[in-house]
């Protein structure tokens, strides 16, 4: 499985590949990729700037978080708080996207990119590149425990997926502890 990070900044997506789009938002995250956990560093800010991109309401915001659904056009959005958001639009694509920033402890990370940064895209081609890298330790970790990863959208649904004998071996407080502890270092 590859990781690829991905941002949502103000007219622009950038991955951690290198790739941005400056139009056509939906479409451009709905693009099938074979094998690729697709991951953001900060999910509220991502829909938020991803909502005034591409010109749909704030309201309409505000009922896809209390709703966790939301039709826009041919455009379907999933989203549970913390967790993920996912894009679809009938018949033509699909697109999945996990909250890295759950994993950490601490947020303190974000001031970094933008003290750091000179430009929109290279605050979010930081920000995509750290989820990338995030979402790389992550699996890291779960994978020298013995789990598989198909997805990050939560530590407690991976954890619920466990064999028991990686239960056995590995407790839940512990595994959530280094995964904080290695993010933070």
């Amino acid at each position: 499985m590859r990781i690829v990070g991905y941002s949502i900044g103000d007219h622009i997506i950038v991955n951690s590949d290198g790739e941005t789009c400056n139009n056509g938002y939906l479409d451009w995250l709905i693009r099938h990729e074979d094998g690729v956990i697709r991951v953001v560093l900060d999910i509220q800010k991502d829909l938020s700037n991803l909502f005034n991109n591409t010109g749909i309401s704030s309201g309409q915001l505000e009922e896809l978080r209390q709703t966790t659904k939301l039709k826009v056009g041919s455009y379907k959005f999933r989203y549970i708080p913390e967790k993920f958001f996912s894009v679809k639009r009938n018949g033509a694509g699909f697109g999945y996207y996990c909250n890295i920033g759950q994993y950490f402890k601490n947020q303190k990370w974000i001031s970094y990119f933008i003290l750091n940064s000179n430009t929109q895209e290279a605050i979010c081609y930081n920000i995509a590149n750290t989820a990338k890298i995030s979402g790389e330790i992550i699996c890291k970790i779960l994978t020298n425990c013995g789990i598989e990863v198909k997805s990050l959208t939560s530590l407690e649904r991976i954890w619920e997926n466990t064999s028991q004998d990686v239960k056995v071996k590995c407790d839940y407080e512990w595994l959530k502890e280094r995964i904080w502890r290695e993010l933070e270092e």
